[in-house]
């Protein structure tokens, strides 16, 4: 329930402080640094940012959490576990795939979503986070009996 309300509370920050309408958003740092570095630089950026990403490990410990507390037999748990790997790389598996089958095609449709989630981050990082809060809180609340 704690980890429900702390992410509740990061939604109600990210909501805050999502850019005006009109206003461009700020581009962060290391999203720039990535754009300018090769393959291996930004595969070391990405990985670094996927384990130190205070969003990225309550995303897990949350999927985890919930996993553990459905008292799944080992194999359910696995396959939980396997799905919610599958769901969480799935945004990353896409663009890839695109590049590789079509990338001619691809070039026009990627620089469109990024715009739009450079745009639109903050109101959909706060909907994720304020959604996974309420189910890890809804959840904690159910267990008190």
């Amino acid at each position: 329930m704690v980890l429900g309300l702390l992410l509740a509370g990061l939604a109600l920050l990210k909501w805050n402080r999502r850019p005006a309408p009109g206003e461009e958003p700020k581009i962060p740092k290391w999203m720039a640094s990535i754009e300018a570095s090769g393959l291996s630089s930004a595969f070391r950026v990405g990985l670094v940012l996927t384990i130190f990403n205070v969003k990225e490990l309550a995303f897990a410990a949350g999927a985890g959490l919930a996993v553990g507390a459905a008292m799944l037999a080992p194999l359910q748990a696995g396959l939980s576990v396997l799905v919610f790997a599958v769901l969480a790389c799935f945004t990353l598996l896409l663009p890839v795939a695109l590049v590789l089958v079509v990338p001619e095609k691809s070039a026009a449709a990627l620089a469109s979503a990024r715009t739009w989630l450079m745009q639109n981050n903050a109101v959909i990082m706060a909907v994720i986070l304020l959604l996974i809060g309420a189910l890890l809180v809804g959840g904690g609340l159910s267990e008190l009996d």
